[in-house]
């Protein structure tokens, strides 16, 4: 609303709208060019092209696995002195380890391949139980208490396979009319 006596005119030069389109065209490419952002990141569709999001997505996965590993040193420098706090500031917390950062996994790639390698690497003997769940496309909490959980499991299937067939071989024995070792030494 303008008030009673004012005049209000928008006067510009005609290609004031197109230049300011340009240049902030020129500074979004300035932009993606220099953070290595892809452009679907901004929501800009890019519909003539290939470079759709599935084609720009595993660069931009590349380009947070870089920008971690940039920040891991000063991450863990800092977790060190915050540890070395710690101990200071409570004398019963006694830290040997040096602290680490693990990073959430950014995408869920087809595990097949490492699969498939860790089985012939596994089955070839390179490397052992705990290697090899280390290794797996899973993650797993406690890799020790899984190992021994599973031994003792195969030792239980080991030793009721045994009495299995200590069984069948006395229910053969007796069933086809044969003196077993102890009816023999009896006679």
């Amino acid at each position: 609303m303008v008030a009673s006596g004012a005049k209000f005119t928008y006067e510009a030069p005609g290609s004031f709208v197109g230049d300011t389109t340009g240049i902030l065209g020129l500074l979004f490419y300035l932009l993606l060019e220099h953070t290595q952002l892809p452009e679907f990141i901004f929501g800009n569709a890019i519909s003539s092209s290939k470079a759709s999001a599935e084609t720009q997505m595993p660069v931009f996965i590349e380009y947070i696995k870089m920008r971690r590993s940039e920040m891991s040193m000063w991450l863990n420098e800092i977790a060190q002195v915050v540890a070395v706090y710690l101990s200071l500031v409570s004398p019963d917390l006694v830290t040997q380890e040096q602290p680490g950062i693990q990073w959430e996994q950014l995408d869920h790639e087809d595990g097949s391949l490492t699969l498939e390698t860790i089985k012939w690497a596994f089955l070839e003997g390179l490397i052992d139980d705990k290697v090899a769940l280390m290794l797996a496309p899973v993650e797993f909490e406690n890799i020790d208490q899984i190992l021994e959980a599973a031994k003792e499991q195969n030792e239980e299937k080991r030793q009721s396979s045994r009495d299995d067939f200590s069984f069948e071989v006395e229910a053969a024995a007796i069933g086809t009319g044969n003196p077993t070792e102890q009816e023999e030494d009896d006679a």
